[in-house]
């Protein structure tokens, strides 16, 4: 069964707290780098959060890179600053003096430690590091209930099912105690491939193998956290993940390599209501062009926002958006959670996109005479039958009939 998490980051308000106690959302993965452990640890506090619905990323891979991207982790004294390959080799004193921190900070808040991890991109000592790391982890830190290896690996890792295999035998060779994965795509941006402007999209055989990936993790008995996901959180829950997890921001639902190379920025914000039946993203602008000509009703996920959306997009806010997308997300994660198998969730989720490509047809035909509106369907749509191939390419990869 999985379970949705939010994905912290800054201006969180009052967010976390609507969504957990309103109970779609049932729990919160803490980032140091928007915020300090000691404002994180009084916000915990709250009767809302407690050990066991809270985790906390150290973020340890942003340490590679430039002290300018650090934000508030900076204010950690204990942070390793632009760590090198033979620091963890000699076992560096002040990195040392890092981990038992780290884990120091964790325990005041959670009961799970996700160990310290570097972004992985190809097959070298980063890996290898992050895989000893979490050995060293659980052999030194006793106190925690469970343990997740934080495997942040680079979107081209998975171009190849071959070095899916290579990074599947070594974490069953190297890891001792299979416990949990901290698992997120780092993207090659956060916005689109092959110039089509879609956040869900994604070339087939790289999302089959980052499936495959997961699958077999789970088949070795790992509790799998997968982070940082927009609607595609549904295609996680498919192979019956542990968690999943998304935020309020678009770079909080997508992890992109420009996080290590500038300072976050957030650009101009636009309020999208997120459909369900559509598997896909609508602004209330385009929603109300579309209704002028066809009912719209078929595309509401089933949320106390979605006669406002309808009759009157611009009364919600943009708080009120974040909150159907979490309630949206959490409600299709239920439904298949309710599948007993995963082939039976494996049809579900295939019945949902074939469902949701027969509404953009029956739009994209309805105004096909309108060229900006039709290439808008188009766009909105293009991952839907990427990922239809996507999961009977992973089908044949895991085996199952």
């Amino acid at each position: 069964m999985t379970k949705y998490l939010i994905q912290h980051g800054p201006a969180k308000g009052s967010k976390i707290e609507k969504a957990i106690v309103d109970n779609y959302c049932d729990g919160v993965i803490f980032s140091p780098r928007e915020e300090t452990i000691e404002s994180i640890k009084s916000y915990c506090s709250n009767h809302f959060l407690n050990k066991n619905n809270t985790f906390y990323d150290p973020q340890f891979y942003y340490a590679r890179y430039d002290s300018s991207l650090y934000k508030n982790l900076d204010k950690n004294v204990t942070y390793p600053s632009e760590i090198k390959r033979r620091d963890w080799r000699t076992r560096d004193e002040n990195l040392l003096k890092y981990f038992d921190n780290h884990a120091e900070e964790t325990f005041s808040i959670s009961n799970q430690l996700i160990t310290p991890g570097l972004c992985i991109d190809s097959l070298d000592w980063k890996f290898d590091h992050t895989l000893d790391i979490y050995n060293y982890c659980i052999e030194k830190y006793k106190q925690f209930d469970s343990y997740y290896l934080s495997l942040a690996i680079a979107e081209n890792m998975f171009h190849s099912k071959n070095d899916i295999d290579e990074l599947l035998e070594d974490i069953n060779d190297e890891i001792e105690t299979k416990d949990g994965i901290y698992f997120f795509i780092v993207h090659e941006n956060t916005e689109n491939n092959n110039n089509i402007k879609n956040y869900e999209y994604m070339d087939e055989e790289t999302l089959s193998n980052i499936l495959y990936f997961l699958y077999k993790l789970k088949n070795m008995n790992f509790k799998i956290l997968c982070t940082y996901n927009f609607i595609n959180a549904i295609l996680f829950s498919m192979i019956d993940v542990d968690f999943v997890s998304g935020g309020w921001f678009n770079t909080l639902r997508k992890f992109s390599k420009d996080r290590f190379e500038s300072v976050d920025t957030f650009g101009i914000r636009k309020k999208r209501y997120t459909s369900i039946p559509l598997l896909s993203y609508f602004t209330g602008e385009l929603a109300d062009l579309i209704s002028q000509k066809i009912d719209i009703s078929f595309m509401v996920s089933g949320t106390p926002y979605d006669t406002n959306f309808i009759n009157d997009y611009d009364s919600l806010s943009f708080v009120d958006y974040e909150q159907e997308f979490w309630i949206s997300i959490h409600n299709a994660i239920q439904e298949i959670n309710s599948r007993q198998s995963i082939e039976a969730k494996i049809e579900y989720v295939a019945e949902l996109i074939n469902q949701a490509i027969s509404y953009y047809d029956y739009m994209i035909n309805e105004f096909v005479e309108e060229k900006e509106i039709s290439n808008k369907l188009r766009n909105s749509s293009a991952h839907l039958n990427k990922w239809l191939l996507a999961i009977d390419l992973f089908k044949k990869k895991a085996l199952i009939i």
